[in-house]
């Protein structure tokens, strides 16, 4: 081999490294940033709880605080959490769906 090939394959060689290198301090910068962002998220959080008190009611008693909410209200918050409720189930079903469907 020439010593142009030997230059070329030097230098990707380098630019694999270099790639290799920037994809770390990228995913470095990204872990960094979401940790600084915990106490902030943590903070809004906290905020939108004191601002919305019923919301600690879902969480105490999500069962309780759903049985005024018609099926159909339901279906479409199973839908927008991604999840599959057949169309005419029972309350039951609907309930057990959206509990899959929040994880």
């Amino acid at each position: 081999r020439g010593s142009g090939s030997r230059e070329r394959d030097a230098e990707m060689h380098q630019l694999e490294k270099d790639h290799e290198r920037l994809l770390k301090a990228r995913d470095e910068v990204i872990e960094r940033l979401a940790q600084q962002a915990v106490p902030a998220q943590v903070r809004i959080l906290k905020q939108h709880t004191e601002r919305n008190p019923s919301l600690l009611d879902v969480v105490k008693d999500p069962e309780g605080s759903l049985a005024e909410v018609s099926s159909k209200d339901l279906q479409g918050h199973i839908e927008a959490l991604d999840g599959q409720c057949d169309a005419g189930a029972d309350r039951a079903k609907v309930m057990q769906a959206l509990r899959d469907a929040a994880g």
